[in-house]
């Protein structure tokens, strides 16, 4: 049975209308949006809202989605929409900080966590550019190989 949520509105020191949400994973800790931005995520993804980590340490205010099961989304990313190749930034450096005046746009590669066959594949293509032995023993034809080993 899932809990309502409890959303805090209040007003910024500077009168902007403000939403304090409870993560429903951190007791006690909440995120906060500017009010039209959690309303109209609020409407998007109704589900549990949740501090996740990324794998290397950093917390992130994330929600499920309704259509996927267990797909997460980055809210601070959907509250700006900055399309694909750029990334959501926080002044602050406040992860639970998501209004707008916190949070900007940089262009730039996510990055993500490679698969060990990507890891494998890339220090391949490092080491054919850096011309190790490895790389020339992988880039010769096999019937060269052989003729470099003698006769058998």
């Amino acid at each position: 049975m899932t809990r309502p949520i409890t959303a805090l509105r209040a007003f910024d020191l500077d009168g902007t209308a403000v939403v304090h949400i409870p993560m429903s994973n951190a007791r006690g800790t909440y995120a906060t949006f500017d009010a039209a931005d959690y309303d109209r995520l609020r409407t998007l993804y109704p589900g549990a809202w949740r501090l996740n980590d990324n794998g290397s340490g950093k917390l992130y205010v994330r929600a499920v989605t309704p259509r996927t099961l267990g797909m997460n989304v980055n809210l601070a990313w959907e509250a700006l929409q900055p399309g694909p190749g750029r990334i959501v930034r926080y002044r602050d450096g406040n992860r639970l900080n998501l209004r707008r005046s916190n949070l900007y746009v940089e262009e730039g590669k996510v990055r993500r966590r490679m698969l060990p066959a990507e890891r494998a594949a890339r220090a391949a293509r490092a080491a054919a550019r850096a011309g190790s032995p490895l790389a020339e023993r992988t880039r010769k034809p096999a019937e060269a190989r052989l003729a470099d080993a003698g006769p058998a």
